[in-house]
């Protein structure tokens, strides 16, 4: 059986790709990516304990923990209300910790490389698909070449031509044309009216700038969310002032060499519309400054530093009616990219990965392929989904916007801060008192009822 993963140079589909390769050997793994090589790029990315123990699980413990030691960054995150006198705490969430995008796909790079049943093949950029009964999956590259595979899975990312394919081809066999419509509405992304700017400021920058700045003065796990209207929040030794619409994120990564940071600017009330600019731009620094200009001291020292941010506008895909058709199959981004405000988007991708290759190792025949992609969809797609929706009232949440249940549309209106702790607190506990472990458990469960009834 050959699986081929269009990987988009992530984390998902790298995660796949060991994890299906380390337990059956007898399979072919091929990862397509459209770059050159694998891009090790970005800037830090959350680990909440659920998708900690999920890399766990796939035997990833001794790496991750010596990228982010568990005594130093796993704490847990403590809310306070700095907009009334003595502040009491206001809330919390599970323990989190914090790791350099690139340092952890390096591992992942690292353990793909070192199967001999995986292969990299580079400089691959799909063009589209077909999955015929009768044969293998066949795709087409830009270059002009051509592939074969058993299984097809779309790891490529919120661009996804996987999906774009497999959306067409939904349409195309559409029997009324208002059904076409709605499916050809899933071929693309849509905005989230928000843009985040993105910049590693060295630390010896930020200490000649400002020797006192917080991120430099508070131990390790640092970080400082600074929200327009100074509400301020304390995530154990992070800082937020939260408010309306915009808001800088900052922590350390490399064991402390590098300072996060993330400049965020959100209209809620355009969610679902296209954003008419590139998707990512490296842009001067005085884009930033303009929505900043008059924060407090410590907010301006780190736009000031952002010297060539890449401004990244927030793209999701939001409710598909299946992340399956037939061979062929959407992971991560490419099936439900989704706001930030939960930091849950490498790890639902983890969480991907670690069911598909659950039920593929199980698979001894072709003829069995579509049973497993069928089990993966109905045990990923409503829980990515509901997290979807989590993560976006969270961000509603933290911006001020009623509760997170003001409708979203052009009568969209900035209401008042969630003022009920537990509520809040709330929105992250998943992460923390639910495991992975009991659906990957019902997921093989359901895959041998399916096959059995087939018998």
């Amino acid at each position: 059986m050959d699986i081929l993963i269009l990987s988009g140079g992530g984390i998902g589909g790298l995660t796949l790709a060991f994890a299906l390769a380390t337990d059956r050997f007898d399979i072919a793994i091929d990862v397509y990516e459209a770059q050159t090589s694998f891009s090790e790029f970005g800037a830090g990315i959350a680990l909440w304990p659920r998708v900690r123990e999920v890399l766990f699980a796939l035997g990833l413990k001794e790496d991750l923990n010596r990228l982010a030691p568990p005594g130093d960054t796993l704490k847990p995150v403590q809310m306070i209300r700095g907009d009334i006198p003595d502040a009491t705490p206001w809330g919390t969430t599970p323990d989190m910790t914090a790791i350099h995008r690139a340092e952890f796909l390096k591992i992942l790079v690292d353990r793909v490389a070192a199967c001999s049943n995986c292969t990299a093949h580079f400089s691959k950029k799909l063009v589209s698909y077909e999955d015929s009964s009768d044969g293998p999956v066949q795709l087409a590259f830009s270059d002009g070449l051509f592939a074969t595979c058993d299984i097809l899975i779309g790891a490529d990312g919120v661009k996804s031509a996987v999906r774009a394919t497999m959306y067409s081809r939904f349409a195309e066999a559409a029997e009324a044309e208002v059904e076409a419509t709605k499916l050809r509405n899933h071929i693309n992304p849509v905005w989230a009216g928000q843009v985040v700017y993105r910049y590693l400021i060295p630390r010896e920058d930020l200490e000649a700038a400002d020797p006192t700045h917080r991120c430099l003065t508070i131990p390790m796990e640092v970080g400082l969310m600074i929200y327009e209207n100074a509400n301020t929040v304390l995530i154990d030794d992070i800082f937020q002032f939260q408010g309306k619409g915009m808001g800088i994120v900052t922590y350390p990564i490399s064991g402390g060499r590098w300072i996060n940071v993330a400049a965020i600017v959100a209209k809620h009330n355009l969610f679902g519309s296209t954003f008419s600019d590139r998707w990512s731009a490296t842009v001067d620094r005085d884009e930033v400054a303009e929505h900043f200009n008059d924060w407090e001291k410590e907010s301006r020292v780190l736009v000031e530093l952002m010297k060539s941010p890449t401004r990244w506008a927030v793209n999701v895909v939001p409710n598909l009616p299946t992340y399956v058709y037939g061979r062929v199959a959407l992971l991560g981004d490419a099936a439900h990219a989704m706001v930030p405000y939960q930091a849950v988007g490498v790890g639902q991708a983890v969480e991907d990965a670690f069911i598909l290759a659950t039920l593929l190792s199980q698979v001894r025949s072709n003829s069995r392929c579509i049973d497993a992609l069928t089990v993966y969809d109905e045990m990923r797609r409503p829980f990515s989904q509901n997290i979807q929706n989590v993560s976006l009232k969270t961000g509603i949440t933290l911006f001020m916007d009623k509760k997170g249940e003001v409708p979203l549309g052009p009568a969209f209106e900035y209401g008042e801060l969630e003022d009920s702790a537990q509520d809040f607190g709330a929105l992250f506990q998943w992460s923390a008192t639910t495991s992975l472990l009991p659906d990957r458990d019902q997921a093989l469960k359901n895959y041998h009822m399916l096959t059995q009834s087939k018998l």
